[in-house]
């Protein structure tokens, strides 16, 4: 059956602010936010409208295969342009992930959403080098190299968790 329901996202993000910290990782400068005022920000996903599918699995079926009671899974985020047809814009794991690091870098952007296999491996070394080059030039960590692969590895499989029962 299916049905249909309408919600509000919490989810909120200002576009200056995604383009100053795709900058920064692009440019492996400091965030500039230099003339940014809260006062003035904008929902970059207001009015837009989001359609889901959302498949109800009794928790027995979700675990079939599994070693214990986590599982991950992949979904992208996909766009019909005028063109006709699907486009993958975003993986769904770890949503805001892909804009941070590829909003200026199309290419690499559709290389990440093609799927979850070897991601760490694929793109750990590039995303890490980008984290650490921000990190260093901020001065936020002692350890830019150790700290970067910490966080590459959360971002790598981009896939959302999820802990049954």
């Amino acid at each position: 059956m299916l049905a249909l329901h309408t919600a509000s996202d919490p989810f909120w993000i200002g576009p200056d602010v995604l383009h100053a910290v795709g900058h920064a990782f692009q440019d492996g400068t400091v965030i500039n936010l230099q003339g940014w005022n809260s006062a003035n920000a904008r929902n970059l996903f207001a009015e837009h409208t989001i359609y889901s599918i959302v498949l109800e699995v009794p928790d027995d079926e979700l675990l079939k295969g599994s070693a214990g009671n986590r599982i991950g899974v992949w979904a992208v985020a996909t766009l019909a342009p005028d063109a006709g047809g699907w486009r993958s814009i975003n993986r769904v794991g770890l949503p805001m992930i892909h804009p941070l690091f590829t909003q200026f870098d199309e290419d690499h952007g559709n290389r990440l959403n093609a799927g979850p296999a070897d991601d760490f491996a694929t793109h750990g070394e590039r995303t890490t080098s980008a984290v650490a080059e921000v990190v260093a030039t901020s001065g936020t960590s002692e350890d830019p190299k150790g700290y970067s692969t910490m966080v590459a590895r959360r971002f790598f499989p981009n896939i959302l968790s999820y802990e049954v029962g």
